[in-house]
């Protein structure tokens, strides 16, 4: 990611293709510097228009609020994220993000009406408590208390090195008839076999596990959890990040501090192009990254 040049080691599953690093460093925090693009600064909006976003959700999900029609008028509601499973969560559930850096995600299901949500990442400097009822906390899964409709865990699953423990806690905090989100990058696929150390996912040292799908499936399974669904969701960014990995090119721009192709490198043409093929390669289950769903077995 930030083109630093040092080697790490990884170990290859003869059974199921899963790679796991030989050995978690020592100072394993030194590789989530403060401008870790995680850790963005969330800009809490105002108490008036949340109090309005709030009304339209309520509206957008078939309450009577006349204030929700008429913001719905004024302005339309963003597209919910293609990874939320509507139907398995309600307004008023109680939803947990692991390892939520400065909560973009939940801030985001705080704009669709959500009000119980709170964030956990050992990484983050402190603790920060949001107007609307979000909480974002300095403490990892292991720390964790409470009971959950609905985790998350988006791309924070690889970065734990005990992937049992970290099964066997999020069974601990899910309800009996909650779900859990887990969007990780999957080896074995397309990007892997082509890219192999130059894999922009395989991100180490950060990356400590990276699972198959097959992996995570007996993962899953040895811990009480059933896979409802894999929907692979990756982007072109296994292409051009990749590229520009085996080119020996830092992932995060200098300049801007922030992680996007490089036009002195790729053409519009050819990002195009990266696109549609990770859009073929998530149809056939080849996507270098996907969202799995899990219940309680």
């Amino acid at each position: 990611m930030y083109g630093s040049g040092e080697e790490f080691s990884y170990n290859e599953c003869a059974s199921c293709g899963s790679l796991q690093i030989a050995e978690v460093p020592a100072h394993l925090a030194e590789f989530y510097p403060q401008d870790y693009y995680s850790f963005d600064n969330i800009i809490e909006e105002s108490p008036l228009k949340q109090f309005l976003i709030r009304r339209r959700s309520q509206y957008l999900a078939g309450q009577l609020s006349p204030v929700g029609w008429l913001y719905s008028q004024l302005t339309p509601a963003p597209s919910s994220p293609s990874w939320f499973p509507h139907k398995a969560v309600q307004f008023d559930d109680a939803i947990l993000d692991v390892g939520c850096g400065a909560g973009a995600y939940l801030t985001q299901l705080g704009y669709m009406g959500f009000s119980k949500l709170t964030g956990i990442d050992p990484f983050i400097k402190q603790d920060r408590r949001f107007s609307n009822g979000i909480s974002i906390l300095k403490r990892s899964l292991e720390e964790a208390d409470g009971k959950y409709s609905f985790i998350m865990l988006h791309h924070s699953l690889e970065h734990m090195s005990d992937q049992e423990s970290a099964m066997e806690h999020l069974y601990r905090l899910l309800l009996p008839l909650g779900r859990v989100l887990i969007r990780i990058p999957v080896a074995g696929t397309f990007a892997w076999q082509k890219y192999r150390t130059d894999w922009a996912q395989l991100d180490a040292p950060r990356h400590l596990n990276v699972h198959t799908e097959a992996g995570l499936k007996a993962l899953a399974k040895r811990t009480g959890f059933e896979v409802e669904r894999v929907v692979y969701d990756s982007t072109g960014f296994q292409f051009w990040g990749s590229e520009q990995i085996k080119r020996g090119l830092p992932l995060i721009d200098k300049a801007t501090g922030v992680i996007e192709p490089r036009a002195d490198v790729f053409t519009k043409d050819e990002l195009i192009a990266f696109e549609q093929q990770a859009e073929t390669l998530n149809k056939t289950g080849q996507g270098d990254q996907a969202c799995f769903y899990l219940r309680k077995a």
